[in-house]
């Protein structure tokens, strides 16, 4: 018998002998579906009122003979069996249904191979089931068209579930993060995936991204009316931002004199200057860009990693203001502020950040504040290399903030600018 493979997940197609056939009636590619999903005998009266109801009997299964003729010549003689008063796809080695494949590999049970098919199950699902197809005339088929997709998508979403927790149990951070991103896609409201996030950004030394993503849960919850997040993602939230938290908030020093916030200034300059050195030796002294070729970056929305009033806007002011002067020097082909500013809730990782923004490297960072000062945490990441290449945090004065913030971001640009000339 030729190869036939029926494909139900995203938009339906079949394909014979590798040749995808055209179908002509939706009720022709609905009764091939049902047929091939139920995988055992449905009776001709059963597909008749479930395609025509309310129709003359007469006149139902006539239109059943129009369809099972097309059906038959669309595909290889023995696929659809309609010997006595049933109906019936016989699937097999060379008849293969994606939907069966998948509730095959979904439902393995706990065992040696459980995990290779789970992740196997997550290839065959390429998306909702008979994406497109709808028969509003047929609320039976629509029904079981509807159950269905929803029984895969738990299958799909369990999936998901039992391979983050057997790559967390087994270390493997980077697959664990992407399986909870996966389940992210479609329910933005699992608090248990967002705190794997948490959970393993923090572990690899990233905290900023374990605050952000906690903000953008919270966020989320906002825009759905959902109420706070559960005490257990606070509590975890808290617990990631104790070092940071302790660290703003140690010992200050007793002087309040206006020497010791030029001092505050003088130290905030010098750790930018710092940036301005690694950001001009690594990309122009190490020869990672071709001469004359624009260096392509983007500055990621600084998160404000406190709920202090204020805080958002000294970080949105940071963005635009570091936006605007590496764009202003030629070497730099920036990515603007109303490009960047959608990932301010974003789930992506920064390696899709780059690719949507089509940029090398990305600066981003975040902003904490007390009730004096107000700290901002830097860090430059190579996205080909997957590398962070330079990280560094500077304070000041909340009543120096404005002043020094634009007094430092104009001495980068000068200081990147005559490197680059020289």
């Amino acid at each position: 018998m030729d190869s036939v493979s029926l494909q139900f997940f995203g938009p339906p197609v079949i394909f014979v002998r590798g040749i995808q056939v055209p179908i002509k009636r939706n009720k022709t590619l609905a009764l091939i579906a049902y047929l091939a999903v139920r995988g055992s005998p449905v009776s001709r009266d059963r597909m008749t009122d479930m395609l025509w109801p309310g129709l003359e009997v007469k006149k139902a299964r006539a239109n059943l003979r129009t369809v099972l003729s097309e059906s038959k010549h669309l595909l290889p003689e023995g696929v659809i069996s309609t010997e006595g008063h049933s109906l019936k796809i016989i699937t097999g080695p060379s008849v293969t249904c994606d939907v069966r494949e998948f509730m095959h590999l979904a439902g393995s049970d706990e065992g040696p191979e459980q995990i290779d098919k789970l992740s196997k199950s997550l290839v065959v699902y390429r998306g909702e089931f008979l994406q497109g197809l709808s028969l509003p005339e047929c609320p039976d088929f629509d029904d079981w068209m509807f159950d269905t997709g929803q029984r895969l998508l738990v299958s799909y979403s369990r999936a998901l579930e039992v391979l983050m927790t057997s790559a967390r149990e087994q270390g493997n951070a980077d697959k664990a993060v992407d399986y909870a991103r996966k389940i992210l896609d479609l329910d933005p409201l699992r608090e248990d995936a967002h705190r794997v996030i948490m959970e393993l950004s923090a572990s690899r030394g990233d905290s900023t991204s374990a605050i952000r993503q906690f903000e953008i849960l919270k966020r989320t919850l906002e825009r759905e009316h959902e109420g706070p997040p559960e005490k257990e993602t606070a509590d975890l939230a808290a617990k990631l931002g104790k070092n940071e938290r302790s660290s703003i908030n140690g010992p200050k020093k007793t002087s309040k004199t206006s020497k010791r916030r030029r001092l505050l200034a003088l130290s905030a300059l010098t750790v930018f200057l710092a940036m301005a050195g690694v950001i001009i030796l690594f990309l122009h002294g190490n020869g990672k860009t071709r001469e004359n070729e624009p260096i392509s970056i983007a500055v990621l929305p600084f998160n404000f990693l406190c709920l202090e009033e204020g805080v958002d806007r000294y970080a949105e002011s940071f963005t635009i203001e570091m936006i605007t002067a590496l764009a202003e020097e030629p070497l730099f082909r920036v990515t603007p502020h109303v490009s960047v500013r959608k990932y301010t809730e974003t789930i992506l990782t920064l390696a899709e950040i780059a690719r949507e923004l089509d940029v090398r490297y990305i600066l981003d960072g975040a902003t904490q504040a007390n009730e004096t000062r107000i700290r901002f945490s830097v860090q430059l990441i190579d996205v080909k290399l997957d590398k962070c290449i330079w990280a560094e945090m500077y304070e000041c004065e909340k009543g120096d903030s404005l002043s020094t913030q634009r007094e430092v971001v104009d001495f980068i640009k000068r200081k990147v600018q005559k490197e680059i000339v020289q």
